[in-house]
C-alpha cells in the first residue's frame, strides 16, 4: 500500500480521475477485515491527516532491459520461396526469400544459418537448391547482380559456392546470358540444365561446361518480361522432360532439346509449372497450364493467378494430355505442381482459392486412387490441421493468401514444404498435419 497525505491525495484524485471509492481510511484494510474494508471504501476521503490507496494489480518493474535476443524462426521480410528439401538427410531444407537471404536448416527448422550476401543472393525470380546424387554437391542460382542472375556450384555440402569461372566451374557460361532457372539431376551427379530468357544450356559434367540445348523461337524483350520461361524439368534416365511456354520438350541422351508431339493443350495455352515421376516402369508427367499472354519471364508465382487456365496429366506413351481438375475448388487459380521422382500416384498442387468472396490459399493432394483432388492445407476451422507459431495459434495474419512456394523431397512424396508471404510449413506425413 501506499501512504498519502490527505491534500496529496485529494489533487492526485483529480488530476487522475481516481474514484473516492478507491480511496481508504488509514488502517481500513487489515487480514479478516477486507469486507469491513471494502464497505469503508464507499464512503468519501475524510478528515484524516493521512489516507491508504490499496493497488488493485500486482505489477514487476524490470531492473533493465534485455540485453540478448534468442532467435525463434525465420523471417523473409517479404515473402518466402524457392523451398527445397534434401533426399539425403530428412532435415535439411533451403528456403529463400524476396530479401536476398537463402536459409539453410539442418535440423528441420529448430534453427537456421543462412549465407553473407558476397557468397549467395537470392530473389523469389529464381527457383532454389538444386541437390544431386552426391550431398556435397549442389547447384542453385546467384544474384548478386540483382540484373544478372547466374549459375553456383558447391562442392562441399553448400558450405561455400562457387561462381562461373571460379574452381573449374562453369567456364564457358556466356558473358551477359540471364540465368533464372536451375534444375540438376537428383539421381546423378553430371547433369543440369539452366534457363535464361532465350535458351537452354545443359551440362553433363557436373556443371564445368555447358552447350546450348535449345533456342527459344518466341518473342524476346527483357524489358517487356518476354521470352523463355521453364515451368519444371524432370530427369529420367538418360531422358529429360521440360515443360515451357512453347510446350513440353524432350532430350534424350543428352542430345538438343525437341518439341514432343502431344496434343491436349489448347493453342494459347502454356505450361506454367511442371513435374514428373516414373516407378521404372510408367512414366507420368503433371502440367499446370496459363495464358501465354500471362506468362512473364521470370515470374513470379504470386504475380501469375490471373493467368491461370487448367491442370493435365499425362502418361508418357499417350498421344494427349488430359485435364485432370476433378475434386478442385470452381474458383482455384494455380501456380504450383510438384511431385517426388520416385512416386506417379502422389501429386500436390499449390495456389489460391475464392470462397464467399475470401481470398484464401490453397494446397491439394491429388488421389490415383479416386483420380480426385482434396485439400490438404487448412488453416483454421473445423478440420484444421496447421500448428502455427508466431503467425498466431490456429491460422495466419489476415492477407497471407498467395502460396509462393511448394516442393517435395525427390525420393520422398510424404516430405512437403510450403511457402508463402509470411511464413513456411513443412508436412512429414504426406500433407495429413502441418508444422511452422
Amino acid at each position: 500500500m501506499l501512504k498519502l497525505s490527505n491534500s496529496w491525495l485529494s489533487s492526485l484524485s483529480d488530476c487522475l480521475h481516481i474514484p473516492a471509492a478507491l480511496v481508504r481510511r488509514r488502517g481500513a484494510v487489515s487480514t479478516g477485515r477486507r469486507a469491513l474494508s471494502r464497505r469503508r471504501s464507499q464512503r468519501a476521503v475524510g478528515t484524516d491527516a493521512s489516507a491508504l490507496i490499496e493497488l488493485l494489480e500486482p505489477r514487476v518493474v524490470l531492473s533493465a532491459a534485455p540485453t540478448q535476443w534468442l532467435q525463434r524462426g525465420i523471417s523473409g521480410g517479404g515473402v518466402f520461396s524457392q523451398p527445397s528439401l534434401s533426399p539425403h538427410n530428412p532435415n535439411e531444407l533451403y528456403v529463400g526469400t524476396d530479401m536476398s537471404q537463402m536459409f539453410h536448416s539442418k535440423d528441420a527448422g529448430q534453427s537456421w544459418d543462412f549465407y553473407n550476401a558476397d557468397e549467395f543472393v537470392v530473389s523469389n525470380h529464381v527457383n532454389g537448391v538444386q541437390f544431386t546424387s552426391d550431398p556435397q554437391v549442389l547447384f542453385a542460382l546467384d544474384q548478386l547482380n540483382i540484373s544478372m542472375p547466374t549459375p553456383l556450384r558447391s562442392t562441399d555440402g553448400g558450405a561455400s559456392w562457387d561462381r562461373p569461372g571460379s574452381a573449374s566451374f562453369a567456364s564457358n557460361w556466356p558473358t551477359g546470358e540471364r540465368a533464372w532457372r536451375i534444375f540438376a539431376d537428383p539421381g546423378s551427379l553430371g547433369r543440369l540444365i539452366v534457363a535464361t530468357q532465350d535458351e537452354i544450356y545443359l551440362s553433363t559434367d557436373a556443371g564445368t561446361t555447358f552447350t546450348s540445348a535449345y533456342a527459344y523461337s518466341g518473342t524476346v524483350n527483357a524489358s517487356q518480361k518476354l521470352g523463355l520461361h521453364v515451368g519444371g524439368a524432370f530427369f529420367d534416365g538418360s531422358t529429360i522432360y521440360v515443360g515451357t511456354n512453347a510446350g513440353l520438350l524432350v532430350s534424350t541422351n543428352g542430345g538438343m532439346f525437341q518439341a514432343a508431339a502431344v496434343g491436349g493443350i489448347p493453342a494459347g495455352d502454356g505450361i506454367f509449372a511442371f513435374a514428373g515421376a516414373s516407378d521404372g516402369t510408367t512414366t507420368r508427367l503433371w502440367a499446370v497450364t496459363h495464358s501465354v499472354s500471362k506468362i512473364s519471364t521470370p515470374s513470379l508465382p504470386s504475380g501469375n493467378y490471373f493467368g491461370y487456365q487448367n491442370i493435365y496429366s499425362l502418361t508418357v506413351g499417350d498421344p494427349s494430355w488430359t485435364v485432370s481438375s476433378t475434386g478442385l475448388p470452381a474458383a482455384i487459380q494455380l501456380t504450383q505442381i510438384t511431385m517426388a521422382g520416385n512416386d506417379i500416384d502422389t501429386v500436390y498442387t499449390g495456389g489460391r482459392e475464392t470462397t464467399g468472396g475470401i481470398l484464401s490459399m490453397y494446397v491439394g493432394k491429388y488421389s490415383s486412387t479416386t483420380g480426385n483432388w482434396s485439400q490438404a492445407f487448412t488453416l483454421q476451422g473445423a478440420g484444421s490441421n496447421v500448428t502455427t507459431g508466431f503467425v498466431g495459434s490456429g491460422g495466419h495474419i489476415p492477407g497471407s493468401v498467395t502460396i509462393e512456394g511448394l516442393s517435395v523431397a525427390p525420393n520422398d512424396s510424404s516430405r512437403v514444404i510450403v511457402t508463402d508471404g509470411w511464413v513456411a510449413h513443412t508436412s512429414v506425413d504426406g500433407g495429413a498435419q502441418w508444422q511452422q
